[in-house]
This record gives C-alpha cells, sequence and structure tokens, in this order.
C-alpha cells in the first residue's frame, strides 16, 4: 500500500513539475517577446535618427540646388539682355519662369522633379495699370529670397530698357517639360 501511495504522490509531484514547466515557458516566451520588442524599438529609433539625418541632408541639397538652378537662370537672362535671346533646360526641380506676354506665357526654363518644390520661391511681378511695379514673394525660403530678388533685378532693369517684359513668374509644372530658345 506504501508504495502505491508513493507513486501517486509522485505522479501528482509530476504533474505539479510539469505545470510549474509550462508556466516557466510561458514566461519565458513573454520575457523573449519583450526583449525583441525592446530590440524593435531600438532599431526603430535608430531607423528614424538615420531619416532625420538624411532629411536634413537631404534640406541642405535642395537649397544648394536652388542657389544653383537660380544662378543659371540669372545667367540666361543676361543673355537675354545682352543678346536678346536665352535658353536653358534645367531638370533638378519642378517650376517654369518666364514672361509673360500679350497674355502668352513665354518661359525660361523648366525644372522636373516635384520633390524641390518647397524649397524654390514663388514669386510674380506685375505692372498696375499706372505703370507702377508690383513685387510679391510667397514662400521664400532665405535661400531663395536673395536669388529671387537678383532675378526680378534683372527683369526690372529688362522693362527699364523698354522690353516688353510685364511679368516674371515661378509657376508649377509637370515633370518633364521641357522649353526650347526664347525671342522676345
Amino acid at each position: 500500500m506504501e508504495i502505491k501511495e508513493q507513486i501517486a504522490d509522485l505522479k501528482v509531484n509530476l504533474a505539479v513539475y510539469k505545470g510549474r514547466e509550462k508556466d516557466l515557458l510561458e514566461r519565458s516566451g513573454v520575457v523573449k517577446s519583450i526583449t525583441s520588442l525592446a530590440a524593435d524599438l531600438k532599431k526603430t529609433e535608430k531607423s528614424l535618427t538615420i531619416q532625420k539625418s538624411t532629411t536634413k541632408k537631404l534640406r541642405k541639397s535642395r537649397e544648394d540646388a536652388l542657389q544653383g538652378v537660380c544662378l543659371r537662370i540669372s545667367t540666361e537672362i543676361d543673355k537675354l539682355l545682352t543678346e536678346g535671346e536665352a535658353s536653358i533646360e534645367i531638370d533638378e526641380g519642378k517650376v517654369r519662369i518666364g514672361w509673360i506676354i500679350a497674355n502668352k506665357f513665354h518661359p525660361l526654363a523648366s525644372l522636373s522633379q516635384g520633390e524641390m518644390a518647397e524649397f524654390l520661391p514663388a514669386f510674380s511681378q506685375v505692372l498696375s495699370p499706372k505703370g507702377k511695379l508690383k513685387l510679391s514673394f510667397l514662400e521664400l525660403t532665405e535661400a531663395g529670397k536673395d536669388a529671387a530678388e537678383s532675378v526680378l533685378g534683372k527683369v526690372i532693369q529688362a522693362n527699364q530698357e523698354g522690353t516688353q517684359v510685364i511679368a516674371c513668374s515661378l509657376l508649377p509644372l509637370k515633370a518633364g517639360d521641357k522649353w526650347e530658345t526664347i525671342r522676345i
């Protein structure tokens, strides 16, 4: 009888141990899951830091590109003033620049990738009915302001020299647009 009782006790103990083993395994799984989640969070944090750094570099790169584009546009306006014609093909952004003459747009440049749109200056100049010049600057970055003023300055100069220039605009364009030589 004693042996049977011992066997019964051992069976009970075995069931208890199995229950504890199962509980420990479940807890171990939870610990592993938490550890894995913490590792994922750390990776996400690292990824976000890299993205932030990349965004900062991209912003700087776009602003540099804007200054380069405005310089090229300025050069073309110089050519227009000295030689009477200009042509340019730019493909680092999403903007067109030119003159409105008799309600027709005469483009000077086009840029073809939309990512730069937020960094490009949008500005226009219009002659009022009394012949006074009105200027408006919209959403200019610091990098774009000087370049935009420089471009406008040349257009105003052209207007004072008696050309038919009555407006200069930077307007959104669809990707891939290109323009040919302008004659005014």
